[in-house]
């Protein structure tokens, strides 16, 4: 009888996280939209969006990098904007990141970047310790990429991390195409 209270017990502290991690996604979600509401420009909508996607994450650093439709050179990028948790040297993403995300257009999480084999030969800066990255896409067309750097106190980026990242990016995408065509 004690094993099995035991195993309810178990269960049940799992299904009360998953319900936490829910509310706290809607919460976030929820002061995101109040937040970029009440934004006018594309680079006020931007900057919120990366501040809010850096504490929902925990991150040191964000960026925005919007990319165009120049089928010659799909991964121009046309506007960079960066916030970060503190003073810390701006990071950028890499060409070849811009260049995956455009292949792939999925969620990438990378918590060790130098040893990582689908960016092997890619000279990360060495203060970047991990980062993950979303796609924002409009229509199935990619319009920009969102990316995290290093977890703050040293952690990884966790495949929760990755699912609220990339509902945010969901949410962002249509809101920045929005303000940029309205500019």
């Amino acid at each position: 009888m004690t094993d099995q209270n035991s195993g309810n017990s178990t269960a049940l502290e799992r299904e009360n996280q998953q319900l936490r991690r829910a509310v706290e996604e809607l919460s976030v979600l929820n002061e995101l939209s109040i937040a970029i509401s009440s934004s006018r420009g594309t680079d006020e909508v931007i900057q919120t969006i990366i501040r809010r996607s850096i504490k929902a994450i925990s991150a040191e650093q964000g960026v925005i990098t919007m990319v165009g439709d120049d089928v010659s050179d799909p991964t121009k990028t046309l506007v960079r904007t960066m916030a970060s948790s503190g003073d810390r040297e701006a990071y950028s993403p890499d060409q070849n990141l811009l260049g995956w995300m455009y292949i792939n257009r999925k969620p990438l999480v990378i918590n060790d970047p130098a040893n990582d084999n689908r960016f092997q030969g890619v000279a990360w800066n060495s203060s970047v310790r991990s980062l993950i990255s979303v796609p924002l896409q409009v229509h199935s067309q990619l319009i920009g990429i969102l990316t995290l750097y290093n977890k703050k106190r040293g952690g990884d980026f966790s495949a929760g991390d990755q699912r609220l990242l990339s509902i945010l990016a969901g949410q962002s995408a249509q809101v920045i195409e929005t303000a940029r065509l309205y500019e």
